[in-house]
C-alpha cells in the first residue's frame, strides 16, 4: 500500500450559501495494486468519496469505475494513460494521490500458466537446455506448503532418476546450509510461522503477508528469489484476498519493489518471483463458485492480465494424458465419467524409465508417491510443470 495525500477545493469566502450543507473534502489514502497494464482494476480507498464523478489516471478519464461506499471506488486503467498520479472528484472537491500508479506494457506474448498442455515430458524435453541450466544454477526457491502440496516436490525430488543426463540436468538439493551450485536450491517448507498453506492462510491474509516478510527479510533467506505457496483444498476460501496479498508482496519485493535496494525502508537487494497456484480437484463438486474450477480460473485470468507465472494445479488434475476434460475428477485422477483413475491406467500401459518415473520423498530418498494419490504421474506431470515455470522464470519465450 501507497501513502497519499490530497488536495481539496477551498470554498469561497464569507456570505452566500450559507444555509447550504458542507461537502466534506475527500481524500485518496491508499490503492490497490500499485501497477498493472491497462485494464488493471484498482481499488482507491479514502474518505467522502460518495458521488465521485470522475477518476483520472495522470489525467486520462477513466471509462469506467464504481463507488462502492464513502471509502471505497474501484476504477479500470484507461486505455492511452501513462505512469502518473491518481484523482477522485467529488461534489467535495478533488483528491489526488501523493503516489504514482505505475502503467506497465501489455503482458509478452505466451502463456505464463503452467497447466495440463506443458505438463508433459515431450514439452520439457524441447526446452532449450540453456534456460533449464540457468534455472537450475541461479534460482533458489522457497516453496510451503501441506501435503497435497507434495505433487510437486516428490516430483522434482524423482525426476532425476528419470533418464539419463537427468541427474544432472535436473539435479536438486533439499534445505541444504549453503547451496550447491551446480543443483537447484530448493528449500522445502523452511519458511516457518503460523500458516504453513494458502488454505491455512486464508484465516489472516495480513498475517500471512507478514510471515512472508519476516522470512524474506531475513538476511539468512537472502538469496531467495523464487517463491511459491500451494493450497490444500481451495474450496470456500477467498481467492479475491489471495490475490490481492500477492499484489502487495509483488510491489514490495518483486523486480522494482519498494523493499527492494539499499537506504530507507529497503529490507533486501535480490528481488523475487512469485509463482501463483491453483487448488486441486475434488470430485464431484469442482464446479460453481468458491470450488476448484471457478477458483482456478480467477487466478488463472488475474496472471493472464498481470503476466505472472501460475502453475493450474486443477488443469493438470482434471485433463488426462489425451488432453481430455473430467469434470468429475479428484485429486488422484478417479473420475465416474471416465470409469476409474485415468493416470493409474495410463501408467499400467506404459515404461518406467522411458514414459514415466518414481517419485521420491527426497532427493535420493524413497519411492513415494505424492500424498493422496495411488499412482506417480500426477506428481510427474507438475514436476514437469514446475520446471517449465522455472525456464520462463529464466527467459525463455516458450518456443522449442
Amino acid at each position: 500500500m501507497v501513502s497519499l495525500l490530497f488536495m481539496s477545493n477551498c470554498s469561497g469566502g464569507g456570505g452566500g450559501n450559507d444555509g447550504a450543507p458542507e461537502v466534506s473534502s475527500p481524500t485518496i489514502t491508499s490503492f490497490n495494486p500499485i501497477s498493472g497494464p491497462v485494464g488493471t482494476l484498482v481499488t482507491i480507498t479514502g474518505t467522502n468519496l460518495t458521488g465521485a464523478t470522475s477518476i483520472e489516471f495522470h489525467g486520462t478519464t477513466a471509462t469506467s469505475f464504481t463507488v462502492v461506499n464513502a471509502t471505497q471506488i474501484t476504477a479500470t486503467v484507461p486505455s492511452g494513460t501513462t505512469t502518473g498520479t491518481i484523482t477522485a472528484s467529488t461534489p467535495g472537491g478533488t483528491a489526488t494521490s501523493s503516489g504514482s500508479f505505475t502503467v506497465t506494457t501489455t503482458p509478452a506474448t505466451g502463456s505464463y500458466i503452467a497447466d495440463h498442455t506443458v505438463a508433459k515430458d515431450s514439452v520439457l524435453r524441447t526446452i532449450p537446455n540453456a534456460y533449464i541450466n540457468t534455472a537450475r544454477t541461479t534460482f533458489h526457491v522457497a516453496y510451503n506448503h501441506t501435503s497435497h502440496g507434495t505433487h510437486v516436490s516428490y516430483g522434482v525430488y524423482g525426476l532425476p532418476g528419470f533418464k539419463t543426463g537427468d541427474a544432472t540436468k535436473f539435479g536438486v538439493t533439499m534445505n541444504a546450509a549453503a547451496a550447491d551450485p551446480t543443483k537447484l536450491d530448493f528449500h522445502d517448507n523452511e519458511i516457518g510461522g503460523t500458516y504453513s498453506d494458502l488454505s491455512t492462510a486464508d484465516a489472516d491474509w495480513a498475517a500471512w503477508r507478514d510471515q512472508v516478510r519476516a522470512y524474506l527479510d531475513n538476511a539468512a533467506n537472502a538469496d531467495i528469489n523464487v517463491m511459491m505457496w500451494s493450497w490444500c483444498d481451495i474450496t470456500g476460501h477467498s481467492v479475491p484476498s489471495y490475490l490481492s496479498s500477492m499484489q502487495t508482496l509483488i510491489d514490495e519485493y518483486g523486480s522494482g519493489g519498494t523493499k527492494i535496494g539499499t537506504g530507507t525502508g529497503k529490507t533486501r537487494t535480490t528481488s523475487v518471483t512469485f509463482i501463483f497456484m491453483t487448488g486441486h480437484a475434488v470430485g464431484d463438486a469442482n464446479t460453481g463458485a468458491g470450488n476448484p474450477r471457478d477458483q482456478a480460473k480467477l487466478i488463472t485470468d488475474y496472471c493472464t492480465a498481470h503476466g505472472y507465472y501460475c502453475i493450474d494445479y486443477y488443469a493438470i488434475d482434471s485433463h488426462a494424458m489425451d488432453d481430455t476434460y473430467y469434470e468429475d475428477v479428484n485429486d488422484d485422477a478417479v473420475s465416474t465419467t471416465y470409469g476409474g483413475n485415468f493416470y493409474q491406467d495410463w501408467q499400467t500401459v506404459h515404461i518406467l524409465g522411458t514414459d514415466w518415473y518414481n517419485n521420491l520423498d527426497s532427493p535420493g530418498g524413497s519411492v513415494s508417491y505424492g500424498q493422496h494419490n495411488t499412482q506417480h504421474i500426477t506428481a510427474n506431470r507438475k514436476s514437469f510443470a514446475f520446471w517449465w515455470m522455472l525456464a520462463r522464470i529464466a527467459g525463455w519465450d516458450g518456443n522449442p
